[in-house]
């Protein structure tokens, strides 16, 4: 049995669907180990799952990917996680973010909510909940999250893009936080390294013409970058920004920092 055959079987809790094939669930989690540096302990539900145990019953009126309206989510929790707030992040960073700790009793309680939202900003495709209370379990995934064709902060970032017609990517919607809150608004988290044909797709529509590539300071990133640039060097124009040996990724480095290393 080949390589996309056998991981073609064990899909249901390790793989989304890609063009070519099926990447493994642990590069769309990458983002997460990255970002704090631990091993993940994570449990995986699917939409279904996820909509009933957080109260979410009208799935079935806005399309079957869909959880709730961005609205709806917000009004569900918003209150910013205290968790997040310790790990660096702004305030008004998470606000924009909408990265809230969940206090109803569901599933998802007392922990750090990272929403994932359709192109459009506008519903809920996918939830990535963080223990804000020493839950043996850490995270708790949406399975089957489309990360090979989706784009974090997507839904943000496009104006700016277009303007530009140059984006900066990055791994983790963590590194996206930090670039935020540095002022640059046109990034976008691939959800670990895989820059994907879709996701190639998806910035040519944007008109993009320049890739700012800030990957994460370990073996992957280095990979990604090598990967990247070779199969993307005649499309765009590649600048390679490399994260100092002393952090493992820009959402690791202060403010002051990351401005200094990118100079803006």
């Amino acid at each position: 049995m080949d390589l996309f055959g056998f991981v073609f079987l064990i899909n249901i809790w390790v793989g989304v669907v890609t063009e070519i094939g099926y990447t493994p669930f642990a590069d769309t989690i990458k983002f997460i180990e990255d970002l704090y540096g631990d091993k993940i302990v994570s449990q995986e539900l699917s939409i279904d799952e996820l909509c009933e145990s957080v109260g979410y019953n009208n799935r079935t009126k806005l399309g079957h990917n869909y959880i709730c309206t961005r609205e709806e989510y917000i009004r569900r929790n918003g209150v910013i996680s205290e968790y997040m707030l310790k790990r660096g992040f702004a305030r008004e960073t998470l606000e924009k973010f909408n990265v809230y700790s969940c206090k109803e009793k569901t599933r998802f309680a007392n922990r750090a909510l990272v929403p994932l939202y359709d192109p459009t900003g506008k519903f809920l495709i996918g939830i990535s909940g963080r223990s804000e209370c020493g839950n043996p379990i850490k995270w708790l995934h949406t399975r089957g999250f489309p990360s090979s064709t989706h784009l974090y902060n997507g839904w943000n970032a496009e104006n700016v893009i277009k303007k530009t017609c140059s984006v900066w990517i990055v791994e983790s919607p963590g590194n996206v936080w930090r670039l935020e809150e540095t002022g640059i608004k046109n990034s976008v988290a691939l959800f670990g390294t895989n820059f994907t044909a879709a996701k190639a797709s998806a910035i040519d529509k944007m008109g993009v013409s320049r890739i700012n590539l800030l990957m994460d300071n370990d073996t992957a990133g280095e990979e990604a970058i090598k990967r990247i640039t070779q199969e993307y060097h005649q499309f765009y124009n590649i600048k390679v920004y490399e994260i100092p040996k002393e952090y493992n990724d820009v959402a690791d480095m202060p403010v002051n920092k990351v401005k200094e290393i990118l100079n803006v």
